[in-house]
């Protein structure tokens, strides 16, 4: 029986001797390369962070974001047409060859086989060391970084195959539910969690950019925010109203979601995440020392070339890049919808707006207005925006509010893709407003405005009178615009599939992705998402 590596994705079925980027294994003896806590970091984890740091480029941001009714790529003339793609993401017209679906697909999978190869190689070592307690500790974080894959997986793709295993014959990978797709990571985590490190991952250190504790409780409390989603396997029938069950159980017990993820909120609290007084904070050039992130893709051009951060440089119009000496692409901007949110043109716009996007002038590193070409001031057109802008004037092209949440690193390597900022992935504010959902959810409607009254009052924002679920959802959407939860909760609230900027109601089904259809062609054991055949 032919074996193959489902590690590098069962899209392809092959698996090239992955060698991991940091493993010096051939300068020592293999029985000598993982008999310390340091070697074992080194040989067998350290680099499975490499392919975290993909989430921050093109494909899962893409998937997330670009489908919601925050963000969009429009065509402009013709610029970023790309056949259609952008388009067809955001009024959800995709189909199963639809690149992205292929690329995130593939990513997380390789992600997935290098865990199974390191975990494997860890747990040999065990055998031959079995009162090592450090290698329970690897074990359990690298575990929990194949979660954390699973995850994005399983949010996007619904049903997809878990191997937990280096080599799989082809006729042994099978297909599972979504409900038992969210049971395996949430078991992972359960399981993981007594082992782990404890510290912040988010600051300069031992487990800088690592899987921690508090990683492992906010995860816990997307899973439990999400369970009614992610354990419905009807789907396609159910659509904008999930009918998964809300049970949840924490430490055995089951307590049921809402309150699983206030326990969880809570335990993050007692890590010792605060929100930061300054919201700019989180994303300056040092934010290393933030209280407030809580998981962050460590970014330092002299250091990591693994993958660059190329967000900034495909919202920026050429005329903004260039000023700055930046090679941008005038590609992604922010949707009507997230200016209404924002009350951009009002008397009192939300101060995230100023904080998150550029609208109108802007002004170049010497401080001064930024010029066209024909000498009138630079100026974008936030409410100029539509999907599909076939004349490519110059209004076009300037349509759009961009985003600018991550301030400018002056010591920019490449073409301002390589910055000194790290990417923040989880953020203590995100854990208050879930917090808030919860309570809210459960009929706790003061707690709740509180909580959402503090997110607001960090940027003295005005305090809201009362809350509602609508505002909560509003609210995540003006906080954590484009960190890519956005699709996730517009899933969870129901408005997913719901008409938006240039996009029609699309059908219940398209709550998940299809399978990519590079996949299926691989593999005959695997089938279509509902609605997708």
């Amino acid at each position: 029986m032919k074996k193959i590596y489902l590690a590098i994705s069962i899209i392809i079925f092959s698996f090239s001797a992955c060698s991991l980027d940091e493993n010096p294994v051939t300068m020592i003896p293999e029985d000598e390369a993982y008999k310390t806590p340091e070697l074992v970091y080194t040989n067998t984890v350290a680099s499975l962070y490499n392919d975290i740091r993909n989430l921050a480029t093109t494909a899962t941001w893409d998937l997330s974001e670009l489908s919601s009714d925050e963000a969009m790529i429009p065509t402009r003339g013709s610029d970023w047409d790309d056949g259609g793609i952008f388009r067809a993401l955001h009024n959800h017209s995709w189909t199963p060859a639809l690149n992205f679906l292929y690329d995130s697909w593939q990513e997380r999978y390789v992600a997935i086989g290098k865990c199974n190869q390191s975990l494997q190689i860890v747990e040999n070592a065990k055998k031959n060391n079995p009162t090592a307690a450090f290698y329970d500790t690897y074990i359990a974080e690298i575990r929990a970084i194949r979660a954390l894959n699973y995850f994005y997986l399983l949010d996007q793709f619904g049903r997809i195959p878990i191997s937990t295993k280096v080599d799989v014959p082809v006729n042994e990978i099978k297909q599972s539910k979504r409900s038992e797709v969210f049971a395996f990571v949430k078991n992972e985590l359960d399981e993981v969690l007594p082992d782990i490190s404890a510290g912040f991952s988010n600051k300069q250190g031992e487990f800088y950019g690592r899987m921690t504790k508090s990683t492992i409780h906010f995860l816990l409390a997307k899973l439990a925010i999400n369970a009614k989603v992610y354990s419905d396997d009807n789907w396609d029938t159910t659509g904008n109203n999930p009918a998964g069950s809300t049970s949840f159980t924490v430490d055995g017990v089951d307590v049921g979601a809402w309150a699983a993820v206030k326990h969880y909120c809570d335990l993050l609290a007692q890590d010792g995440y605060t929100l930061q007084s300054n919201y700019a904070s989180n994303f300056e050039v040092k934010n290393e020392t933030s209280n407030e992130n809580i998981f962050v893709i460590p970014q330092d051009p002299s250091l990591y070339r693994i993958s660059n951060v190329n967000i900034n440089n495909r919202a920026l119009h050429y005329t903004h890049g260039n000023a700055f000496g930046m090679g941008t692409w005038n590609g992604s901007c922010a949707t009507i919808e997230m200016m209404q949110a924002l009350g951009y043109g009002t008397a009192s716009p939300d101060p995230r707006m100023d904080l998150s996007f550029h609208t109108g002038k802007v002004t170049g590193p010497d401080g001064n207005l930024i010029k066209a070409e024909d000498g009138s001031d630079f100026e974008y057109l936030p409410l100029h925006v539509k999907l599909h802008m076939t004349e490519g004037t110059d209004a076009d092209k300037r349509a759009g509010a961009r985003w600018k949440k991550y301030e400018p690193d002056r010591q920019f390597q490449g073409s301002g893709d390589y910055v000194h900022n790290d990417w923040v992935l989880f953020r203590y504010a995100d854990v208050l407003l879930m917090k808030a959902e919860a309570e809210l959810r459960m009929g706790n409607s003061a707690p709740a405005l509180e909580l959402v009254n503090d997110v607001r009052d960090r940027v003295n924002a005005e305090p809201l009178p009362s809350v509602t679920l609508d505002d909560i959802l509003k609210e995540r959407m003006i906080e954590l615009s484009w960190e890519m939860w956005r699709r996730n909760d517009m899933v969870r609230f129901g408005t997913f599939t719901k008409a938006y900027t240039d996009k029609p109601q699309s059908d219940p089904y398209r709550i998940v992705y299809p399978i990519p259809q590079n996949v299926l062609s691989g593999n005959t054991n695997l089938s279509q998402n509902p609605g997708y055949q």
